[in-house]
């Protein structure tokens, strides 16, 4: 007798940093203990597919073609968050992700990591809040967005509850990635069963410090709140900056002019720019959870970022980082840090960070689906 087929629904990831790559990845190793694993989404590039299918990962894609992507590509302009958009928008007013997905046969278990593709499943593991939600915090710090939303926002918001209550109609159960996500949804009268955190195998994450510390890290994502980042570099902050997302109305050139914007780095690279720097800076609209905080704890380095959401998780503030409530505490924090110093140990981030482990999360979604 074979062994029993899971399908892991998941949103696009892009041929450059992809958080749903690396959560696949980690998790894949540990079901394929388990389970024959095959991974499902409306956009797997390349060289992510072929990564996959190397570890014995089978990947199914979606013949949807991202024409709004092919053409920002045309200029340059790859950017995972809009490939998460153009999907959002091909389900919300076309149901194309859903037709797709009616196709897949023959899986016993089936996780849907997705807030794009509704497919009946055993959970539904939600990573971050829905799309008009989402949309909307960045609008409170975004002058284009908030425009745009004041025309189009009542469309986009009812589209997106009637795509989220299709995906929790589909769903035996229903997960959050973190506590504060739990709130949020059953504040909007969803129940959900169970918080899992989100996890990776940072195994390759560790301190290889060079005694430097002499600049400041962050992450151009999404979700980034830059303005914080940009005054501090205006202050005389050495801020160096990595991510390929960069937030929805916000010109490259005006990160590139106030910092140094490397775009995607590799592994190696991250880990020694994590390992080097004086802390991570990590300002956000919205983060349910949060990889950077945990990468940045597993070299060594303590993280600067809001009291809420995900972060307010895993950060512990005055051990393995600081927590602050508004921007312009967030910036006297990194003011005084950045001429001061900090005497915050190596060894408590290191010991936080390995609080967060792959076996965990997995063993939390095998117990789950034996209920």
């Amino acid at each position: 007798m074979g062994m029993e087929k899971i399908l892991i629904v998941t949103d696009p990831m892009d041929e450059h940093h992809s958080v749903q790559y690396e959560l696949i990845s980690s998790l894949g190793k540990k079901l394929k203990e388990k389970f024959s694993v095959s991974v499902f989404s409306t956009y797997i590039s390349d060289d992510k597919r072929e990564k996959l299918e190397s570890s014995g990962i089978n990947v199914i894609r979606a013949r949807n073609i991202f024409w709004l992507n092919r053409f920002l590509r045309l200029f340059g302009r790859k950017n995972e968050s809009m490939l998460w958009v153009e999907s959002w928008f091909r389900e919300a007013y076309m149901g194309r992700n859903s037709m797709e997905a009616k196709k897949l046969e023959g899986f016993q278990r089936v996780i849907n990591m997705s807030t794009t593709i509704p497919v009946e499943c055993d959970i539904l593991w939600i990573q971050g809040r829905s799309f008009f939600f989402t949309v909307s915090d960045i609008a409170k710090t975004n002058t284009r967005v908030k425009i745009a939303l004041s025309f189009i926002g009542r469309s986009l918001k009812k589209r997106d509850i009637n795509l989220l209550e299709r995906l929790i109609r589909n769903s035996k159960k229903v997960v959050t990635n973190a506590s504060y996500l739990s709130s949020f949804y059953e504040s909007m009268g969803y129940k959900v069963d169970k918080v899992i955190h989100t996890a990776k195998d940072f195994s390759e994450f560790r301190p290889k410090c060079d005694g430097k510390r002499n600049y400041v890290l962050t992450y151009i994502g999404k979700e980034t709140d830059l303005e914080p980042i940009l005054e501090i570099a205006g202050k005389g902050v050495r801020v160096k900056g990595f991510g390929s997302k960069v937030p929805m109305g916000i010109s490259l050139s005006r990160i590139k002019e106030a910092i140094e914007y490397l775009g995607y780095v590799n592994t190696e690279e991250l880990i020694s720019l994590y390992s080097n720097a004086l802390f991570t800076a990590f300002p956000f609209t919205e983060e349910p959870f949060g990889y950077v905080p945990i990468e940045s704890m597993a070299c060594g380095t303590p993280v600067l970022s809001y009291n809420k959401e995900g972060p307010s998780e895993t950060i512990l503030d005055g051990k393995t980082g600081w927590l602050v409530s508004t921007r312009d505490e967030f910036v006297e924090k990194a003011m005084k840090i950045w001429r001061e110093g900090h005497t915050l140990r190596e060894e408590d981030c290191v010991m936080r960070a390995s609080e967060f482990s792959t076996g965990k999360v997995v063993a939390s979604l095998l117990e789950l689906l034996q209920e």
